[in-house]
């Protein structure tokens, strides 16, 4: 697909208000980061703008049938999946998760009133 190894790849919609939380700390992960929005090209764009959202994405969209999200069996959003150095994947997370996204290298600060999960 598109990843490199250790990646880690992010299903998300641009209405899902976990995916508006979850998206903008992703850049503070330690691996490469593959977003995969179930939207159109300019309510992504839209999206990435206006929550300042830095990662790379590409779409998988409801005219193709989400043939991407349907691959990995993507039921609700923001899932992410960590791909190992073969492209296999080693850990699925749901929701925002505060404590994967820290042992995937995020920091928070405790000014930041970062719930420690959010069902997607």
């Amino acid at each position: 697909m598109f990843a490199r190894p250790n990646t880690l790849l992010v299903f998300y919609r641009v209405s899902c208000p976990t995916c508006k939380l979850t998206l903008p700390y992703l850049d503070r992960v330690s691996m490469p980061v593959l977003g995969i929005s179930q939207d159109d090209a300019a309510s992504t764009e839209k999206f990435r703008q206006q929550f300042g959202v830095k990662i790379e994405s590409v779409l998988d969209l409801a005219s193709e049938g989400y043939p991407a999200s349907n691959r990995f069996g993507v039921h609700h959003v923001p899932t992410m999946f960590v791909l190992d150095e073969n492209g296999k994947i080693a850990e699925r997370i749901e929701g925002f998760d505060k404590d994967a996204l820290e042992r995937l290298g995020a920091c928070f600060a405790e000014s930041e009133r970062v719930p420690e999960f959010r069902p997607g």
